[in-house]
């Protein structure tokens, strides 16, 4: 798979919390966020965000939590998926 079709396949907008969430890790680098949603579903997940160089990582870290999943972030707008286990 092309670079092009790789980005049109894993890319995907930040809701509204993650956008604040990227503005938080983008201006207070040394700060991670750490986001608990959907405890009152029989599934929730624990985000972990925080900025790595260039770009803001959007982290599921828990298998048993949903799944291993990375996003990243570049403009607080869009995130691209680039890990999933």
């Amino acid at each position: 798979m092309d670079l092009k079709e790789f980005l049109r396949k894993h890319t995907s907008a930040l809701n509204d919390w993650q956008q604040a969430a990227y503005l938080i890790a983008w201006y207070f680098p040394d700060v991670q966020v750490i986001v608990e949603t959907g405890h009152n579903r029989p599934k929730h997940y624990d985000w972990a965000i925080y900025c790595r160089g260039e770009y803001v990582n959007f982290s599921l870290p828990h298998q048993d939590a949903g799944g291993e999943r990375d996003y990243i972030s570049r403009d607080g707008r869009k995130r691209v998926l680039i890990n999933v286990d």
